[in-house]
């Protein structure tokens, strides 16, 4: 049995690869609406408000993608785990007559 590898390169890139593909054109309509709201209320490019409204959707950006990126590493670290632990589940199983245990996965919720 090979080591559990938790290393975060491939997890990331392919969480990110995910991102780019659905949670970003979501995040890009809702910048959109934001800045045509801001401009509807009189709110110009280059003024203070439009700038910390700016800020705002950068920040709530950036928390979307950290709540992928760590929901979707803890999803991968408890299937890596299970996937390791599944050998010593059935030879435990096989020695005590027992049936052999499935693993039980946390509900990620994941960003929509």
């Amino acid at each position: 049995s090979k080591p559990v590898d938790l290393s975060n390169d491939a997890t990331e890139a392919r969480l990110m690869d995910l991102g780019m593909k659905r949670l970003q054109p979501a995040l890009d309509a809702r910048r959109a609406s934001n800045e045509a709201d801001l401009i509807n209320r009189g709110i110009r490019p280059g003024s203070d408000a439009y700038a910390q409204a700016q800020n705002l959707e950068n920040q709530g950006e950036n928390d979307a993608y950290n709540q992928l990126l760590l929901q979707g590493r803890g999803q991968a670290v408890q299937e890596a785990l299970a996937q390791n632990s599944a050998p010593i589940n059935n030879l435990t199983a096989l020695l005590s007559g027992s049936q052999v245990s499935q693993p039980n996965f946390v509900n990620a919720n994941m960003p929509t």
